[in-house]
């Protein structure tokens, strides 16, 4: 009877065991496959930026002028050494333009993509001032200033010699200081200006579609003046 009871024991104490072994794996789940690390995926390469950080050189699409061996730069100031804004500057071989600009708001311009092998010429012009050319310029080079000066004005008004109405399309022509031919398309009230005009001696007439030219006048302009002349055309017969 003793050993019965003390088999009995054992197999208690056995099973005991075993179900501590059991809960210590999970409760009786299926057993854990293994698995393999997940990767987490790289994070995306910056994109190049436009702006070089601090301490380093500008990227190559901001190389500026002064290492552009293919360029011509300058500046362009007014008669009291302000700058010009948006004034037009070209590049011309002979009277051909090659090339042609605007200044910036410090009235700066770079002219580039030009041939060492040629040398040009390079002129400023802005409304309402006289027009500056420089020759025989090489490439490359910086510093090429213009200095506008304020040019003079010829304003006045086109009217039938018939009947006095006032035309709103013609073409006035200037000879002699300088050489204009200027067209008017949709002049108010017959009115025209014409400005940036060189110092000297003029001669201007006036011609429109189904009119005779207007008489040729001689006009004196002295340079920063205003100078007003009317002009009437007599309708073709």
């Amino acid at each position: 009877m003793r050993s019965r009871i003390v088999v009995a024991t054992l197999f208690a104490i056995a099973a005991g065991a075993g179900i501590v072994a059991f809960l210590s794996r999970g409760g009786g789940g299926p057993p854990e496959a293994d698995i393999a690390p997940v990767e987490e995926p790289a994070p995306p390469a910056p994109a190049d930026s436009v702006a070089a950080p601090p301490g380093q050189a500008p990227a190559p699409a901001a190389k500026n002028a002064a290492e552009d061996a293919t360029a011509i730069a300058g500046r362009v100031r007014n008669a009291a050494g302000g700058p010009v804004w948006r004034a037009q500057v070209r590049c011309l071989i002979g009277s051909e333009e090659v090339k042609a600009t605007r200044t910036n708001r410090a009235g700066e311009f770079v002219l580039s993509g030009l041939d060492g092998r040629i040398v040009y010429s390079v002129e400023a012009s802005a409304a309402g001032h006289m027009a500056e050319r420089i020759d025989d310029v090489p490439v490359p080079l910086r510093g090429l200033d213009f200095t506008l000066r304020r040019g003079a004005r010829l304003k006045g008004q086109v009217l039938t010699a018939d009947v006095g109405m006032p035309l709103r399309g013609f073409t006035l022509t200037l000879t002699g200081a300088e050489e204009r031919s200027v067209e008017f398309e949709e002049a108010d009230g017959g009115g025209f200006t014409v400005e940036g005009l060189k110092g000297g001696v003029y001669f201007a007439f006036v011609s429109a579609p189904g009119y005779k030219p207007s008489e040729r006048k001689k006009l004196t302009i002295r340079e920063g003046d205003t100078v007003t002349e009317s002009f009437l055309v007599p309708p073709e017969e």
